[in-house]
């Protein structure tokens, strides 16, 4: 057969391949190649856990960066010409049906040769899309031109890449690090939990005490059967307090107290005293957290009909919604600067506080706040506190998109404006909403010195990606309340599966402080997968949360999964005996995270945008509800310009979660510092090693304090960009950081971490230099290509260690163990122990056979994990002045 023949051939088996078996492999393609281990792989946007491109399962993708709103890019660079057969993917959640596949046959990186510009007939999800290549080339481009965009997402969600080639490509093999392994030495009895600081919280609702079932004039409620089971349900799960949602009473617009100031008795039940005295004579205290999408924020039997009233005030301001969409007929007073909503709210928590709750949740839930619509926006009363702030006669005006309305029936978000004026009002609103709850706590602490008031901000506040210019909700500014007990770790990043949480507590503890932390978790547990659930919280309590809070009750019974939070509860009343409340991640690192760098570059870069793609595709996002609310719209990418702009405004957002997924994937202790907080970078020579991921925006005060800590000896790590603007976005004459060239113990690396986010071999590299700068602490971790969470913090005095490992390894398709290899510095002799989840045991272990254990062992030990397994390790002294047992 000649060539020709045997091209189209293949070309009509692989177009075949698509409708009967995509999974099946022809030998003709000759070698699937380990492209991980070959390939430099730049993205567009930034893709976080790319290990699930090639771990087989089809069903799984990485966490592909959201805010786009446009089709991504998948490259391919080969260190060498190579002769592929066939290139083929697989997609899960949002998909592409348009997509291009072109190759760089000359290496100059221009990927000019169209390999094949496909329009398939439906969505393929969840089976192979198979494309010939047939070509020696030195790379290829997956360029996905149309696909379905939900609130806030890109497309498509890649879950597996396979590329086969006729050449024989034997990659170098990794260096696995392997030391002595620990071995259990005999079982011993779990510890009595006589210590139980941390508050287990579950969270409940009307319903689950069975309260509009209940009759007061019959049975007191301490003595009516569903309440009692619920109380017997906290004994059983060795709970402390409840968290009291009422959720159910916001859909029927009621409160659940009687005399309140706020709404007429009718819209009343008298369900929170009595409930609270209840829970107080069986020992639990309750916190109450509810919504504002009801009386008397919005007008009683005029507000927007469920779940649309979900968006109205004081969510919205009313000149984002009103003579837009239909459902909203009734303008509220502004939200930021009048009282008429932090005066009603706080009177809500004061009435909760009366009512006999312990303390209260400072936001409405889910309060992803939406400020002024600046094309429409007339308000004297932020136009006169702007002025104020920052010396502008007026509110910026900003043109109405040129495609009027979204998906939605809403008016796209205004075109942000790349203007000083328009950066400092968005430093207006991230400030003034903050005030706004700083002024409720304050108020509360005057009048309730002993309440718990929580902050219970949410991931906007973090994630450029989900709009945290559109939300006006900073955690760094919000983090700062001297009056909020405790801050809400709500959500998971979505950055490498092993990180996720390590990632996020670290922020928590950079924004509100380590001893404000409260770990929250939800959605039920599967015994099929617990490590979700134990990978989860444990992180979280490991570095610092005193409260667990578990959304909800009802929601832990559903399937297998109280098992799984039983045994999460014991490893936590666990780690309380070992002392981890005394416990600190060494500070060896510090990643500095620039909110103004991540901010300011995505005005920059939407401002080049042409005028009919700048906006929103999609307004509204509800949990669960389904496509009548939760818009779903086609979006064609044709214009590489436009396609590259959308997603690239995410860049520093990208750069970031890379350098967060590389610190957790890699075990290193790190903490987090806010450039924009001045008490975060106060004393950063204490670290050995600064890593800046997007140094696009920095202050001249934050710029001494890293110049004194480099002057210090301390390493920095600076990545792509030398802080061209300030804290404002205005261009320096000269990038600040421009000074530190040259100087020693810096490494500048032009390198874009967000296009480098599934690059496995420049991140080795990169972790290389990292390791480098902390290795004589004789601090490591040696993953070995397992996907192990790692967290070792240190007991005071020398005491030890408390470590945490989990294995995030699914067992799909065959369960075999992970080995991970530990350095730790050490003096003297120690002991050794180790609970497993996977057993439920404790044992005393041994190294070498030696139950006593020199220090010279913790230089280098290994551990093995199972899939799914979590090991928390008490390395101790047997002599300890504090220790508990």
């Amino acid at each position: 057969m000649s060539k020709k023949l045997f091209c189209g051939a293949l070309f009509m088996a692989l177009v075949l391949c698509h409708a009967e078996d995509a999974q099946k492999i022809d030998p003709a393609w000759g070698q699937k190649i380990e492209w991980q281990k070959l390939a430099n792989v730049n993205t567009l946007p930034a893709i976080q856990g790319a290990d699930k491109l090639y771990d087989g399962d089809l069903k799984t993708a990485p966490a592909l960066s959201k805010g786009g709103e446009a089709g991504s890019e998948l490259t391919f660079k080969f260190p060498k010409a190579i002769d592929v057969t066939v290139f083929r993917f697989a997609q899960a959640g949002s998909c592409t049906d348009k997509y291009r596949l072109m190759a760089d046959i000359e290496g100059k990186g221009d990927y000019s040769k169209l390999i094949v510009e496909r329009k398939d007939e439906k969505t393929i999800r969840w089976e192979f899309i198979s494309i010939p290549v047939n070509q020696k080339i030195f790379g290829l481009k997956l360029i996905a031109l149309n696909g379905e965009i939900g609130y806030r997402s890109s497309f498509p969600n890649i879950s597996e890449v396979e590329i086969y080639a006729k050449d024989k490509f034997n990659p170098p093999k990794g260096q696995l690090t392997i030391g002595p392994k620990v071995e259990a030495n005999s079982f011993v009895p779990v510890p009595e939990s006589k210590i139980k600081n941390i508050d287990i919280r579950i969270c409940t609702d009307v319903w689950n005490y069975g309260l509009a079932q209940w009759k007061p004039e019959k049975t007191p409620l301490s003595e009516y059967q569903p309440y009692k089971n619920l109380v017997d349900f906290l004994k059983e799960v060795d709970a402390n307090s409840v968290r009291f949602f009422d959720e159910t009473e916001s859909c029927a617009d009621f409160l659940p107290w009687k005399g309140s100031k706020l709404v007429e008795d009718q819209y009343t039940h008298d369900y929170m005293k009595p409930l609270t005295d209840a829970l107080k004579k069986d020992g639990y205290k309750l916190y109450y957290f509810t919504h504002a999408w009801k009386s008397p924020f919005q007008k009683r039997g005029e507000r927007a009909p469920m779940p649309w009233c979900r968006w109205d005030y004081p969510y919205h301001q009313s000149d984002t919604l009103i003579g837009i969409n239909k459902n909203y007929k009734i303008s509220y007073p502004c939200v930021l600067c009048n009282p008429d909503y932090r005066e009603k709210w706080t009177q809500m928590m004061r009435e909760a506080l009366q009512n006999g709750a312990a303390g209260v949740y400072l936001m409405p839930d889910e309060y992803y706040f939406k400020g002024h619509n600046l094309s429409r926006a007339n308000c004297p009363e932020c136009s006169a506190e702007f002025k104020k702030m920052f010396g502008y006669d007026s509110m910026p005006v900003l043109k109405a998109p040129a495609n009027g309305t979204n998906a939605s029936g809403q008016v796209n978000a205004p075109l942000p404006e790349d203007s000083e004026q328009y950066r400092k009002w968005k430093m207006f609103e991230y400030v003034k909403i903050s005030e706004l709850f700083k002024k409720v706590s304050a108020d509360l602490r005057k009048e309730f010195p002993k309440a718990q008031l929580i902050n219970n901000d949410n991931q906007a506040c973090f994630e450029a990606s989900l709009g945290r210019l559109e939300h006006t909700l900073a955690s760094d500014i919000f983090g700062t309340d001297p009056n909020a007990d405790f801050a809400q770790i709500y959500g998971i990043p979505s950055i490498v599966r092993q990180g996720g949480t390590t990632a996020y507590a670290k922020r928590f503890e950079a924004s509100a402080g380590k001893d404000k932390m409260l770990a929250s978790t939800g959605w039920g547990a599967s015994q099929n997968n617990p490590v979700e659930k134990y990978g989860h919280i444990l992180p979280e309590i490991m570095l610092g949360g005193k409260i667990l809070e578990v959304y909800r009750q009802n929601y832990m019974t559903v399937g297998d999964g109280l098992p799984v939070y039983k045994e999460l509860f014991k490893m936590v009343r666990l780690l309380e005996q070992w002392g981890i409340a005394k416990a600190e991640v060494p500070e060896l690192a510090c990643m500095l995270f620039s909110r103004a760098g991540e901010d300011w570059y995505y005005v920059k870069v939407n401002a080049l945008m042409a005028p009919d793609k700048k906006g929103n595709a999609v307004d509204f996002y509800l949990h669960l509800a389904d496509e009548s609310i939760n818009k779903k719209v086609s979006n064609e990418s044709a214009d590489d310009l436009q396609r590259f702009l959308a997603q690239d405004r995410l860049r520093g957002f990208g750069a970031r979660m890379t350098m967060e997924s590389m610190l957790t994937a890699n075990g290193v202790p790190y903490k987090v510092a806010y450039t924009e907080r001045p008490d975060n970078m106060k004393n950063l020579k204490r670290f050995k090693l600064l890593v800046m991921p997007f140094a696009y925006s920095l202050s001249k005060s934050a710029f001494e304090e890293i110049k004194a800590a480099v002057e210090a000896g301390t390493k920095l790590v600076i990545f792509e960009q030398l802080a061209p603007t300030d804290e404002f976005g205005n261009a320096y004459e000269k990038p600040l950081l421009e000074e530190f060239l040259g100087k020693p113990g810096v490494t500048f690396i032009k390198d874009s971490l967000a296009d480098n986010s599934a690059d496995m071999l420049k991140q080795a590299e990169y972790m290389k230099l990292f390791n480098s700068a902390i290795k004589d602490t004789g601090y490591a971790f040696y993953p070995n290509d397992a996907p192990v969470s790692y967290i070792v913090t240190a007991l005071p005095d020398d005491a030890g260690y408390i470590l945490y490992l989990a294995n995030w390894e699914s067992g799909f398709p065959v369960k075999k163990p992970a080995t991970v290899t530990i350095s730790l510095p050490g003096e003297g002799d120690y002991k050794m122990q180790t609970y497993s989840s996977r057993t439920h045991e404790l044992t005393n272990d041994r190294i070498k056979g030696k139950d006593i254990i020199p220090a010279d062992a913790l230089k280098k030990f290994s551990v093995e994990l199972m899939p799914q397994e979590v090991n928390l390790i008490r390395i101790y002294r047997e002599k300890c002045s504090w220790c508990f047992f």
